[in-house]
């Protein structure tokens, strides 16, 4: 693997007995969840390792659920399934902790994002033993984009706590998707949105 994109920093990821890394983003329809899961693995692409990327599609409308996984490992991969014990959870609508089980299939050595305001949704994550992460994606994205569109700003706190790769090396990726289709303005504001929930990423 070519880790020399990596070089400024020390991110020797263990992958552990899995020999990867499983994230699973969960979202409503319209938040963005199967574009976060791309940009992630075309970024872990970017800098040498082996990726997967794919959606899953419950009921097709705007506010539906909508799972997207993404698997990334130093070496090739061979499972072809969804992501059924997750490392990484991340939440982009916190409201479906109350219709779901998102933390099905994690342990206690697993973490879950959790795009909020405040760590208030604790009550229906009691049986949870893993580690809890909170920010306010929704509010960055409306404070820069004036959207609400908390999937790319997460991107952020994945970086932070999954340490696979600098958040740096996202915020190449995210130009280079974005620069022929948004203005230079809006570029740089998208990576504004993964700088500052890169920062403001906080354990419960």
């Amino acid at each position: 693997m070519d880790t020399s994109n990596l070089s400024e920093e020390n991110f020797n990821f263990d992958f552990g007995s899995k020999g990867m890394l499983e994230i699973k983003f969960i979202g409503r329809g319209g938040l963005g969840a199967k574009s976060a899961g791309e940009i992630l693995a075309l970024t872990a692409s970017e800098v040498g390792f082996f990726v997967q990327a794919f959606p899953e599609y419950g009921a097709e409308r705007m506010g539906a659920p909508v799972k997207s996984f993404v698997r990334i490992s130093d070496q090739p991969i061979y499972v072809h399934s969804y992501v059924t014990n997750p490392d990484i959870v991340v939440l982009l609508d916190k409201t479906l902790t109350k219709v779901l089980d998102v933390t099905e299939g994690m342990d206690e050595n697993s973490i879950l994002i959790v795009n909020s305001e405040a760590c208030d949704f604790k009550e229906e994550l009691k049986d949870f033993r893993g580690k809890i992460y909170f920010v306010d994606a929704s509010g960055i994205s409306l404070k820069l984009l004036n959207h609400n569109f908390p999937n790319t700003s997460l991107l952020g706190a994945v970086a932070k706590v999954a340490k696979v790769f600098p958040v740096r090396i996202i915020n190449q990726y995210v130009e280079k998707k974005f620069k022929n289709k948004l203005s230079d303005e809006l570029v740089e504001k998208n990576k504004q949105t993964v700088l500052e929930a890169y920062k403001e990423t906080k354990l419960c």
